[in-house]
């Protein structure tokens, strides 16, 4: 396959409901147009964790019925019954930092909102090292990724998160860009506009992490996001006794 070679004008970010499986998987079909010409014709793809197997099915049909590509599919994660019968491809429930491929095994690997739920930003580039290890040379590894508005909300979430012992390793755009560019040596991002961030809601928060009205966590939780009000924030809110955030997403497309 040819190198891809760096395009300035596509250093854009792209912003959507993670709950809106048609905006996501619309954004990928886009980024998968970007490269597709570089791709062989029997294709190698990899989907990581990507929920259950909607993300990974489209874009091996669209590389198929599109781009006339022979696709051989493995997915990495626990995935419906029905989605596994229905594809008929290789499913496995693996450790990201230690996947179970040799060298150099996939064309094309995607991800949709996975590898920010290591713990720390050395877990996640763990991740990453195994990503680039599987991919063939001049491979492909486009993921979905959330990013906030700046470090004063990179840090209040991550308290606020490790209240219900979720740490995550949450970060800026500019920390995400960072991040993917150590690993890779070619990043490139694509924008779709308009764009619909994720709203969370103390509401549907709560309910996720069994958290009840006024109790110790919920309150702590409030006092927290009133002790960042003096600060600037830019992605996370609170009025009266509720609370909540934007996430926004960048899609980012990197070459080994």
């Amino acid at each position: 396959m040819e190198k891809m070679i760096k395009s300035e004008g596509k250093n854009l970010i792209t912003t959507y409901s993670w709950f809106n499986d048609t905006a996501v998987i619309e954004e990928f079909l886009y980024s998968i147009d970007e490269i597709a010409l570089n791709l062989p014709e029997d294709i190698t793809l990899l989907g990581l964790g990507s929920s259950v197997g909607n993300l990974d099915y489209a874009v091996k049909q669209h590389l198929e019925e599109k781009y006339n590509k022979v696709v051989r599919m493995t997915i990495t994660d626990r995935y419906t019954a029905d989605t596994v019968k229905r594809e008929g491809v290789r499913v496995l429930d693996v450790e990201n930092k230690s996947l179970p491929f040799t060298d150099e095994s996939f064309d094309l690997v995607i991800a949709r909102s996975v590898t920010h739920y290591e713990k720390t930003k050395e877990d996640e580039n763990s991740v990453l090292t195994e990503i680039k290890r599987v991919l063939k040379p001049n491979g492909i590894f486009i993921t979905e990724a959330p990013f906030f508005s700046n470090k004063n909300d990179v840090e209040l979430l991550k308290k606020i998160h490790s209240l219900v012992s979720k740490n995550m390793n949450l970060k800026t755009y500019d920390e995400l860009v960072s991040l993917h560019k150590e690993i890779f040596s070619t990043v490139l991002i694509a924008k779709k506009q308009p764009s619909i961030p994720l709203k969370t809601e103390k509401t549907n928060f709560n309910k996720r992490y069994g958290i009840s009205e006024g109790d110790s966590i919920d309150t702590e939780i409030t006092k927290l996001i009133s002790a960042y009000r003096t600060q600037d924030i830019a992605s996370v809110w609170s009025r009266d006794n509720d609370f909540g955030w934007t996430v926004n997403f960048a899609i980012l497309i990197n070459q080994k």
